[in-house]
Formats: structure tokens, sequence, C-alpha cells
């Protein structure tokens, strides 16, 4: 599922720097996502995690510094999808009708973006509430929801700013193990914001470690984990090794 994209696709962030009158927020980032990739961006409240998104999706522009796209056969305009924090679905629309809007403000045929949202939606667990609204669905459901949005939106990039952070633990570990397991048929590249380190190392091939504002990369972090393997992922020896270096990296930065 989704577009076809060239294999050397990257996208490079050479020292953004951005403030807002007086508040430096980020100062010389540098980052770098290939093509394909799971990469994740973790770091205290307010460190300029969601400006880097908005700068992406070209919703602010860096005071300085460059993006470079290369690869991909997309112009950058429409590279990116945005997933905010919330899942600022329409109480008037309808699930369906909620999960087909990015198609249509493309200009899609309605009838056409509903046939395609249609075939997803069991892949989202969603199928047979289609024409429930969103206050009829759980909190789950409906960043699943949310996400289906994003995806139809056939963008080869996709921006997921805290998709889980406001769900409690039971379902946020559900979607955590679902997104996991729908990353491959998805077939784009993932840039992902979370608090939680613990979720970074579940889902990601890379993590960028942020310092507390102005934000820098302290640490960046091949996530090597079998994932393929029996038994919980979380209490294997690798697994915790890799949580304690990040937790380090953000306590040395008094990110904790």
């Amino acid at each position: 599922m989704g577009p076809e994209v060239t294999t050397q696709g990257r996208i490079t962030l050479n020292g953004i720097y951005k403030r807002y009158n007086d508040l430096e927020v980020l100062r010389d980032l540098n980052l770098v996502i290939n093509e394909g990739e799971f990469v994740t961006l973790i770091g205290p409240s307010g460190s300029g995690k969601s400006t880097i998104f908005n700068i992406l999706a070209g919703l602010e522009t860096a005071d300085s510094g460059e993006i470079k796209v290369e690869g991909f056969n997309f112009p950058p305009k429409k590279l990116f999808s945005y997933m905010p924090q919330r899942d600022s679905l329409l109480p008037w629309r309808n699930i369906l009708d909620n999960v087909i809007l990015g198609q249509e403000l493309q200009g899609v045929s309605k009838k056409q973006a509903r046939a395609a949202a249609l075939a997803e939606l069991p892949f989202f667990g969603l199928e047979g509430f289609e024409k429930n609204f969103p206050s009829e669905l759980s909190g789950g459901m409906r960043q699943r929801a949310a996400l289906l949005r994003t995806v139809l939106t056939q963008r080869p990039v996709l921006l997921l700013d805290e998709p889980f952070g406001a769900l409690d633990a039971i379902t946020r570990a559900q979607l955590q193990e679902w997104l996991g397991n729908l990353k491959q048929r998805l077939n784009r590249t993932i840039l992902f914001v979370t608090h939680d380190v613990e979720e970074a190392l579940l889902l990601s091939d890379r993590v960028y470690v942020l310092s507390p504002r102005p934000a820098r990369i302290v640490l960046e972090q091949p996530v090597d984990l079998d994932r393929s393997g029996p038994g919980e992922l979380v209490i294997t020896h690798r697994f915790i090794e890799l949580k304690a270096r990040l937790l380090t990296a953000l306590k040395s930065e008094g990110a904790i």
C-alpha cells in the first residue's frame, strides 16, 4: 500500500535554527531520515519536536539552515502528511466521511475516496464502524481513524506527532503493537514524536534524542532489536540496554 517511491529517498535537515521573538526553539539541528525508515524524536516537553514537524510540513519556516529532499519522485510540498496529537475528527461527519477528508481536499471524487477508504477499514480495525460518528468510538478507534485519514492522502512521508499520547496505558500498548504490525504494510517513511522511551524502541529503526530548548540532537541511536523472537521484547537484555542509553542521554541534558 502507498505511493511508489525511489530506493534512495532521503530527507536531511542541516543546521536548522528557529526562534520566536526572544525564545530560541531550535539551534543547529541536524538529522537524516532515509526512505522507508521509522525514525523517532524524543525529548522533553517544549523542546521543539512539534516545531520540527511544522517546518517539514510547510506550516512554518526555519530562520536559517536547509532541508534537502533527495531521491523522492514527489515534489516537496506533496511529500509529507501530518497527523497531530489530537484526532481532530469532525463530529458531524461519520467515520467514513472523516477518513476521506484529506482525499477530498486533494480533489479526489467522494465516490473514489470512499471506495479506497472502505478497502482499508479492516486493516485499521474500523470495518463495520464506517457509519458511526466520532463520539460513538473509543479513543483508540478515533486515533486509528485519524491515522487512516493521514495514510489515505497517499503521501510517502508520515509525520506522527504523539498519536498515542492522550490514551490510557492499555489502549496505548494495543495501538503500539498494532502500528508495529502495520508499518511494513504502509510502505511509508515515518517520523514519529513521543515522550515514551519504550514506545520509541518498540517501533523505531532509529531514535534521535533532543536536548531541552533550544533543541539540538544529543544522541542518534540505531535500534537493532529482533522483533521476530518469542517472548516480551521489553524484558530482553538488548532492549533494557538501549532504554538505559536513551534515558542516560535525556538525564545528562537535564531533560529528566
